[in-house]
């Protein structure tokens, strides 16, 4: 049973995740970036793109997975982890299965948007949670 005021150990597993919440809304938005980048300034930049999602895609998400065990969140936190995940997994298909089938590409800027959405109800849920007295 938990204590009226959580434990440091769940203060700072809460934090955490709230932290990698951001980073990952951030990094939401620098794709979106290059990948404008990409289209309007260079195609040099695709690179970045491809490098940005290698970097913090999944690996951004597992140390959040971490974080929502130790900050003991409610189900919301684990669902919205698994969420990402579908999603990331979802722009990584829509971006490779267009030879096969063309018009799953077009579900690529979709996909970033509601992934952004997503990731910004993450940030906005988790500090609410942070700041509930």
């Amino acid at each position: 049973m938990e204590q009226s005021t959580p434990s440091t150990r769940i203060r700072i597993g809460r934090g955490i995740y709230f932290l990698f919440a951001a980073i990952f809304a951030l990094f939401i938005i620098g794709q979106v970036f290059s990948a404008g980048m990409a289209i309007f300034v260079g195609a040099e930049n695709w690179l970045k793109h491809t490098t940005l999602v290698h970097i913090f895609g999944f690996n951004i998400l597992v140390l959040m997975l971490i974080a929502a065990f130790v900050g003991k969140l409610p189900r919301w936190g684990y669902g919205y982890v698994i969420g990402l995940a579908v999603l990331v997994f979802g722009m990584y298909f829509s971006a490779n299965f267009t030879r096969v089938a063309p018009w799953v590409g077009a579900l690529h800027p979709v996909l970033a948007m509601v992934l952004f959405i997503v990731s910004v109800s993450v940030v906005i849920d988790t500090w609410k949670l942070i700041m509930k007295k």
